[in-house]
């Protein structure tokens, strides 16, 4: 049921953010939207595998997942406004392809790297689950925050 609200709620959420920005004069909405999901959910991803208490955990997870989805209903509706209209379709679709396989098989990866090699037992992957997401996090802000200068510069009338 969380997964479904949260979810539900953080796309809608981003989606409407990002056209209230625009709306206010940010050419860069989407991007801001992102930045921000970024940056909103890491404490709460942080804190989730850390609790040792179920209710907080599934109260630290509702806002990890609201947070967490609401970059997407901003990121995949940049694509069709910067890309000429032959290549939407196929850089839509590129973008989730690319975000999937990475979430789904590198962010794993990365956790069970980090449970053997850095700490070194696979009783403290909660350590893992509680460093590596928000490392990838940072990532994808700091390339977020670079690319909100040259959105801005394509808005602007020549």
């Amino acid at each position: 049921m969380i997964f479904l609200t949260g979810c539900t709620l953080g796309v809608v959420t981003g989606g409407w953010l990002t056209v209230n920005l625009q709306q206010r004069g940010f050419l860069d909405g989407h991007l801001r939207v992102a930045i921000f999901s970024g940056l909103a959910t890491m404490p709460f991803m942080i804190g989730l595998p850390l609790v040792g208490e179920l209710r907080l955990s599934v109260a630290l997870l509702v806002p990890t997942v609201l947070f967490g989805t609401m970059a997407f209903g901003a990121g995949p509706a940049l694509i069709p406004i910067i890309a000429p209209p032959r290549m939407r379709g196929l850089l839509v679709a590129m973008y989730l392809l690319v975000a999937n396989l990475i979430a789904q098989a590198g962010g794993r990866w990365l956790v069970a790297v980090f449970t053997d090699y850095v700490f070194g037992a696979p009783l403290l992957v909660k350590y893992s689950l509680a460093v590596v997401p928000p490392i990838l996090l940072l990532m994808g802000v700091g390339l977020l925050v670079t690319g909100t200068s040259a959105l801005r510069r394509l808005f602007v009338p020549r």
